[in-house]
């Protein structure tokens, strides 16, 4: 988010034409774009942010803030630190606990499929 005066911060670029005259020095610059090879298409994708998000989550951005390169050194050589700090090993967690407890059927070898 380099290119735009708010930084991580500037909202997604949701339309507009290109060559229209926009915010950013660099025109239209979404923050995602999902192509399509189906039927050759683009579409521009906004959401809110992912406070489990490893790049721009809070709980990293303020690590990061307060520890500069001794955070990073901690993320590249212990793995694990970065989904923990993030809260995405806690969210796996709660995900593997709830489909362990689901009461799963499953097919077996002599039933039809039909």
């Amino acid at each position: 988010m380099m290119h735009h005066p708010m930084g991580p911060e500037a909202p997604a670029d949701v339309g507009g034409q290109v060559g229209e005259e926009t915010e950013s020095m660099l025109g239209l610059v979404p923050h995602q774009i999902r192509g399509f090879l189906a039927n050759f298409s683009n579409v521009l994708i906004h959401g809110r942010p992912f406070d489990g998000c490893t790049a721009c989550g809070e709980k990293v951005v303020k690590a990061y803030k307060e520890g500069g390169w001794g955070f990073l050194m901690r993320v590249f050589n212990e793995p694990g630190y970065l989904e923990e700090l993030s809260g995405l090993r806690a969210l796996k967690d709660a995900t593997d606990a709830a489909m362990e407890a689901c009461d799963w059927e499953e097919d077996g070898e002599d039933e039809d499929d039909f």
